[in-house]
């Protein structure tokens, strides 16, 4: 009888062992899940964080109630200014434009046209400042410029990488008057 008590209480204690075991690694998984879903929500906010740089020029509504369609020369280098520094902090080698991780710009002429400057987040502000003088206070006649003068234009995402985020976008053109400038070795 004192035999068979014994084995109770040692069956007891493997079966409170067994349960114990089993809650913790429930608890762990569900600690798991809740640290996987937050990671995910963490990259999901950085992706849309990092892409509001871009999409910005996608119909978003402006301060003073105008909906934003188009970027100006000044929006691409500022935007511009934000992807050299995302690749020179995010790349060993920021002008390695064949890193998976190197976000690209490149500059179009106006529809139809071949000329562009790739990889613009390259260049120095020497080539950015001459692209704010051609790009500002055309001829107020030519049908493509705006009231004031300004030449627009329009972005196009043309990649993504695994995260979600933007990492190959191009600006174009909406006036012909400055195809000339957008050169491909300028």
């Amino acid at each position: 009888m004192e035999n068979a008590s014994k084995a109770l209480l040692m069956a007891g204690g493997v079966l409170i062992a067994i349960l114990v075991l089993s809650l913790a690694t429930r608890l762990f998984k569900s600690a798991y899940s809740v640290s996987k879903t937050y990671d995910d929500q963490m990259q999901a906010t950085e992706s849309r964080s990092f892409n509001a740089h871009f999409t910005k020029f996608y119909g978003a509504p402006k301060t003073d109630g105008t909906v934003q369609q188009q970027a100006t020369i000044h929006d691409i280098i500022t935007t511009v200014n934000f992807v050299k520094n995302y690749n020179n902090q995010m790349q060993e080698n920021p002008l390695d434009t064949t890193d998976p991780v190197h976000v690209r710009i490149d500059l179009k002429g106006s529809q139809g046209s071949t000329n562009q400057i790739i990889n613009l987040e390259t260049y120095d502000n020497k080539l950015y400042t001459e692209l704010i003088k051609k790009c500002y206070y055309k001829k107020a006649d030519s049908p493509m410029i705006n009231d004031n003068g300004v030449v627009h234009f329009e972005i196009t995402i043309n990649n993504q990488n695994n995260a979600g985020k933007i990492n190959h976008v191009t600006f174009t053109a909406d006036s012909p008057e400055i195809n000339g400038y957008i050169k491909t070795n300028p």
